[in-house]
């Protein structure tokens, strides 16, 4: 949703599949803050994650951040995945296409995510933390576009 800010400062429509109507935008929300954290994180910070921490042991501290290699490996995976656009016919029409701001961003919150996974040693954490990111990104867009009055919200 970061890429969403030109589209809102120009007043042009965005590019998703839906009508934003508080009815749309509720399904979207619940979506946001349920299902996407619980679905990226077990399969990021908990199979991937996982799965990497023998081949990247190695730690990296910088200030009150301690993250493994392994950790930064998912979070650069985990950004690079967020430009990737999947065609409507099939899951087999794979694009990358990123918009980078939002593929930064999702570097950055994977290491955060990366990191609470290791700290805590638990995915509710970054599962919480997932779907109140993503989920506030959501509303603050879609309200950013009802103050707008576009598109006749």
């Amino acid at each position: 949703m970061v890429d969403a800010l030109p589209y809102i400062t120009s007043g042009s429509p965005p590019g998703i599949p839906y009508w934003p109507t508080p009815t749309a935008m509720a399904g979207v929300l619940l979506f946001q803050f349920v299902i996407v954290g619980i679905g990226e994180e077990v399969f990021f910070r908990g199979f991937l994650l996982g799965a990497l921490q023998p081949l990247l042991p190695a730690r990296h501290r910088w200030g009150p951040l301690d993250i493994s290699s392994a950790g930064l490996a998912t979070a650069v995976i985990f950004g690079l995945e967020h430009g990737l656009y999947f065609g409507h016919a099939s899951l087999l029409e794979v694009t990358f296409n990123p918009a980078w701001p939002q593929v930064i961003y999702a570097t950055a919150l994977g290491v955060y995510y990366a990191a609470l996974r290791e700290r805590t040693r638990s995915l509710l954490g970054p599962i919480v933390s997932h779907g109140l990111s993503d989920g506030t990104l959501v509303l603050m867009t879609y309200l950013a576009l009802a103050a707008t009055g576009w598109p006749s919200l």
